[in-house]
């Protein structure tokens, strides 16, 4: 019996009178600190078919494996984070969020290690390698991962880390010793205070470079700078939900890029539709871009056809290859700087989200109140508003200090 593997075992018919049943039997660790030492052989009868005893036998097979030390049990980071993706029972926005912070950030430089072997040494030295020189976008490979995309791995790591624990992989969670040093707030909030937008005159400049190369996507982007909607939000967008006379879009709804636009499409990200008025210059680039799809076929403009979703190819447009066709623009447009377009030379590359961004700024600059910004955004409450546009705030301030200091005047 001690050259027995623990956990082999089988199942046999036998005869009660004149009645047919199943039993089986399997061998475990007569001590469970030593699991390759002495068996012993366990058995159960009583099985009215082949299916049941089977069925009991691999779930003593599974009570085995969870009395067996942690030390037995052998997993990669990689192979136990397809486990515990597949078990969350989470929105489809976050599982994908937490999909994408996996297959970037954390199975390319420790998926290959085995899971009990993680330390708060081997952690560390991640954060720091991703702050140094995490980013993987296209054109952006090496440069620094922000602060608040490390934290979000370092939650991510730290959650699925709570799960190996549980599920009898790790004594205890490497990623929460208090060795481990993510980000802290404070530092993420003093990184966020330098994002980046545009100013006014570097969208006119960008918008117009960029109708003048034909640009397909132009109208897109007209859209996102001058509404501040979210990329799934565009994406969705029907032409039922556009109102040309009254200047009106109605943001119903958002894409699940999970499964993309035909899909998955469910309501905004928090939860509620929203009615944004647009400029009259913005009515008529979307009426010419309306002709445009016109001319290609009459299926692209009836009134359930996605406005953007789809390209002149009739294939579905993504948000990171919206997002990445941005990105090329902007870069063209900088190299298009010379004695023909010298008002490009000192556009910034940013983000396609830093559109929205841009949209709040300019609103929160012109003195439009944080509530109308909210409601145009689809915060879910204003101090979301107030907190992200925190940097534009001081601005205003002076602007009302001064208004006061000419009524007292």
């Amino acid at each position: 019996m001690s050259k027995r593997r623990y956990g082999s075992g089988s199942v046999f018919k036998y005869t009660q009178g004149k009645t047919t049943k199943w039993r089986y039997k399997i061998y475990e660790p007569v001590d469970y600190n030593d699991p390759e030492g002495e068996q012993r052989q366990a058995t159960k009868a009583g099985f009215k078919t082949a299916k049941e005893a089977e069925r009991a036998l691999r779930e003593h097979f599974h009570r085995i494996e969870q009395q067996l030390p942690v030390a037995n049990k052998k997993i990669t980071v990689e192979n136990y984070s397809k486990q515990w993706l597949d078990s969350l029972r989470l929105a489809p926005s976050t599982i994908r969020g937490y999909k994408k912070i996996v297959r970037n950030h954390i199975n390319p430089h420790l998926g290959s290690k085995d899971l009990k072997k993680l330390t708060p040494v081997i952690i560390n030295a991640h954060y720091n390698k991703l702050e140094k020189a995490g980013n993987r976008l296209p054109g952006r490979a090496g440069e620094p991962l922000s602060l608040n995309t490390v934290k979000k791995v370092h939650d991510v790591l730290a959650s699925m880390l709570d799960s190996a624990v549980l599920d009898n992989y790790l004594v205890s969670n490497p990623a929460r010793h208090k060795a481990v040093k993510p980000p802290r707030p404070k530092d993420i909030q003093a990184q966020k205070e330098q994002m980046e937008v545009w100013t006014v005159q570097q969208v006119k400049d960008f918008l117009s470079w960029d109708a003048a190369q034909d640009d397909d996507i132009n109208t897109l982007f007209r859209i996102a700078l001058h509404t501040g909607m979210r990329r799934g939000e565009i994406i969705a967008l029907q032409w039922r939900d556009i109102d040309l006379l009254a200047g009106r879009v109605a943001v119903m709804r958002s894409v699940d890029e999970d499964k993309g636009a035909n899909g998955s499409v469910g309501l905004p990200k928090n939860g509620k539709t929203r009615v944004v008025d647009i400029l009259p210059g913005d009515i008529q680039a979307l009426k010419e871009y309306k002709a445009a799809r016109a001319a290609i076929s009459f299926e692209f403009i009836k009134p359930k056809a996605l406005v953007f979703g789809v390209g002149a190819d009739n294939h579905m447009r993504w948000g990171d290859t919206v997002s990445q066709r941005f990105e090329r623009a902007t870069r063209r447009a900088q190299a298009a700087a010379g004695d023909k377009y010298p008002q490009l030379s000192g556009l910034p590359v940013i983000p396609f989200h830093n559109l929205r961004h841009t949209h709040a700024t300019h609103l929160l600059q012109a003195g439009v109140p944080a509530k109308v910004v909210q409601e145009r955004l689809g915060h879910k409450t204003i101090s979301i508003t107030l907190d992200v546009y925190s940097h534009v705030l001081p601005s205003m301030q002076q602007d009302a200090v001064s208004r006061l200091g000419a009524m007292y005047a």
